[in-house]
């Protein structure tokens, strides 16, 4: 094959481990990937070039590290697409401009040039993939659930920091200090990098460290989760501790019909339902302490 073609590298899997193979391409060397969500699957396409028999290879071994794991069982892929050659940088800036999500969020790439409205704060993220965009109901509700609830001063917990665009969030609203938590170490980095990008690395920490008992009970003002539900709900008992009183929790990553277990999850940790929203396929929450 040649090694100046580019293949698309097509992977199905389920939701719960979609970002972790989203890294994984990214570490690969795909430019970005193209991200497509249903009924609890996601569909991965990247874009690879050099020997990509290797590459889809290392890929075929990782998703079976998944399912010996009990993950990624039912994937679908990898499957493989020789594509014409053409300038990827200029094809994936094409796909992402600036956008508004609430009255106070203008997110944009660094390479496009716009100006605010008056009152507006501007994120820049470069994207590589769908994942911490902005772009997704779940990220955009939490966006619009901090502006509404973060105050000056306040400390924020962000759970499944990712590319770091809800921190950031928290801190151009007035927050002292942010906590962003995250398993992945690729996620890690990238979200400081993000942060640095915004000028607001001095006042978030990111961590790898699970939520436990090395965090302070009632630290947070608010606290923010938009991961997945199998992730979230053994976190709900930890998220309450950490909370200050009458502090708020800010919750997206469910599907539709698992609405009664994020009720029952907040019932039994005493914590409080605000307001339920439903964005087609998904629910998002907020929930006071």
């Amino acid at each position: 094959m040649c090694d100046a073609a580019w293949t698309e590298i097509r992977v199905r899997v389920g939701r719960e481990v979609a970002e972790a193979v989203a890294n994984f391409l990214l570490e690969l060397g795909s430019p970005g990937l193209e991200v497509q969500e249903e009924a609890g699957w996601t569909t991965l396409k990247g874009y690879l070039r050099g020997d990509i028999e290797d590459q889809s290879a290392q890929l075929s071994r990782y998703l079976q590290s998944l399912e010996a794991m009990g993950l990624a069982a039912g994937h679908e892929g990898p499957e493989l697409s020789l594509l014409e050659e053409m300038d990827w940088l200029s094809h994936w800036r094409s796909r992402f401009h600036a956008f508004q999500v609430g009255r106070r969020f203008l997110i944009k790439p660094s390479w496009e040039s716009v100006a605010p409205a008056p009152g507006q704060q501007v994120i820049v993220i470069d994207p590589q993939m769908a994942f911490g965009t902005g772009e997704h109901v779940t990220t955009q509700f939490c966006l619009r659930a901090l502006e509404a609830e973060v105050r000056k001063g306040d400390f924020v917990l962000d759970v499944g920091a990712g590319s770091g665009i809800l921190s950031i969030a928290a801190v151009k609203l007035g927050a002292k200090r942010v906590l962003g938590l995250d398993i992945d170490p690729q996620a890690i980095a990238t979200a400081r990098r993000n942060a640095r990008l915004n000028g607001v690395a001095h006042r978030v920490e990111f961590s790898c460290s699970p939520l436990d008992h090395r965090v302070s009970s009632k630290s947070f003002h608010q606290a923010v989760a938009n991961i997945n539900s199998e992730a979230l709900v053994p976190l709900f008992s930890e998220l309450s501790r950490v909370l200050k009183s009458n502090g708020h929790l800010i919750l997206s990553g469910f599907l539709a019909e698992q609405e009664a277990t994020l009720r029952r999850g907040l019932s039994e940790n005493r914590l409080r339902l605000c307001r339920l929203e439903h964005q087609g396929e998904w629910i998002s929450a907020l929930a006071q302490s």
